[in-house]
């Protein structure tokens, strides 16, 4: 045969579906990237992360991509599943995490009489109130 050679039917409509897969995960991850992400972020440098915050930040974000990725409850996939498939690497709270990293050096970069810094560095003179949580953002921050 010297003409070109033709696909199998069958050969040819898995190479669709598997290209129809593919452009369904990217547009997944864009999704994912432009509102689901930018919304979890917005001031997150800012942000005491504690535990809690940590949880909440994380089951919603998992909620949006197994919504984004058509996976019910009730098929109990892990997490970490859902995120190899989508081909995720990083959590938010790592992204938080080095985001509050980058504002903590923009802040002691700036000169001392700007707003920011001085608002950092303030301590209140009173006690904490009952309850309060021991740590502070920039014991938060430091490893």
């Amino acid at each position: 045969m010297n003409g070109p050679q033709l696909l199998h039917p069958a050969r040819f409509l898995l190479l669709l579906l598997l290209l129809l897969l593919l452009i369904i995960i990217i547009i997944i991850i864009i999704i994912y990237n432009a509102l689901i992400k930018s919304s979890l972020l917005y001031g997150s440098e800012t942000w005491k992360l504690t535990e809690n915050n940590k949880r909440r930040v994380e089951a919603t974000e998992m909620d949006a991509l197994k919504r984004s990725s058509r996976i019910s409850r009730k098929e109990r996939i892990k997490n970490v599943t859902i995120r190899q498939q989508i081909r995720l690497e990083e959590t938010v709270i790592k992204e938080i995490e080095q985001n509050q990293l980058t504002w903590y050096g923009h802040v002691q970069r700036m000169v001392e009489g700007r707003l920011p810094k001085i608002a950092f560095k303030w301590m209140p003179k009173q006690r904490r109130a009952r309850r309060r949580p021991k740590k502070n953002w920039m014991e938060g921050i430091r490893p």
